[in-house]
């Protein structure tokens, strides 16, 4: 058994793999992390327009599923002088998680890697995001 194993580490060191078989197999891992992109797009731009409608300076990100945003300054009578200050009332007052970054200023990084049934889930996830971003009143 450990020969036929040390001979399989061997083949596949040598790549001794026949190339249909590597070309298959990296045709199906482009079509699944193209089809995998195209779903993360498609939850940053939802995600992106929920977030300009709460008042967040929102962009698309150049190659990654997290948005850093601008902290708002703060919610209701209720000032933030840090990020963390904005992320910890965001997930004990509205149960909005994000991530602070206070390293170069005040940012919070949302993520689009929420778990949901599909499509039609995430715009039901992105619009309770929504929802809650606008009953904690925050200001910029």
């Amino acid at each position: 058994m450990k020969a036929m194993m040390l001979t399989g580490l061997r083949a596949m060191e040598m790549r001794e793999v026949p190339e249909p078989a590597m070309t298959a197999a990296n045709h199906v891992l482009l079509k699944l992390a193209d089809r995998i992109n195209r779903h993360y797009q498609r939850r940053l731009r939802k995600m992106v327009k929920c977030l300009r409608a709460s008042g967040f300076a929102a962009r698309l990100p150049g190659g990654t599923f997290y948005l850093y945003v601008p902290a708002p300054c703060g919610a209701g009578a209720a000032d933030f002088a840090t990020a963390e200050d904005a992320s910890q009332f965001l997930i004990r007052e509205h149960l909005i998680s994000t991530v602070p970054w206070d390293d170069a200023g005040a940012f919070l990084r949302f993520s689009a890697t929420f778990e949901s049934a599909g499509d039609k889930d995430d715009d039901r996830v992105v619009a309770e995001l929504g929802a809650r971003l606008a009953k904690a009143q925050l200001r910029f």
